[in-house]
């Protein structure tokens, strides 16, 4: 039987302390996480290495979530986003899907096992359920 690749996640969010949690729930659950600070760091990462997944807040510096996520999509990147955000409304679920994200939440406050529990559906099934 062949081992399963661990899967590279990348969360990008400029919440250092929910993105350090993120991180660490993440590991725990036998995921390589990595993160990022703003939509520029994301940017560069994802030249540089091939993530599985990103999990991209929609409100960053530099550039926001809907910015990043054009850009990666206009490069020719088509790896898995789901975009989160505190607060999303409908105009804003609409755009994070035509944007090309596989997905959307709303950032649990506090709630990391929420965020882990997603990432696991999102692998096992390949969709994300609201």
């Amino acid at each position: 039987m062949m081992e399963e690749e661990i899967k590279k996640i990348l969360v990008a969010d400029d919440d250092l302390n929910y993105a350090d949690y993120a991180k660490s729930a993440l590991a725990d659950a036998g995921f390589l996480p990595d993160s990022a600070k703003d939509g520029d760091e994301v940017i560069e990462k994802t030249v540089k290495q091939k993530y599985d997944l990103i999990l991209l807040d929609l409100i960053m510096p530099v550039k926001n979530g809907f910015e990043v996520l054009e850009t990666l999509r206009m490069a020719g990147d088509n790896t898995p986003v789901i975009a989160f955000a505190t607060t999303i409304d409908e105009a804003e679920r609409k755009k994070v899907l035509f944007s090309g994200a596989s997905g959307y939440y709303l950032k649990p406050n506090g709630n990391i096992e929420e965020l882990v529990e997603i990432v696991k559906i999102f692998f096992t099934d390949n969709k994300i359920q609201k």
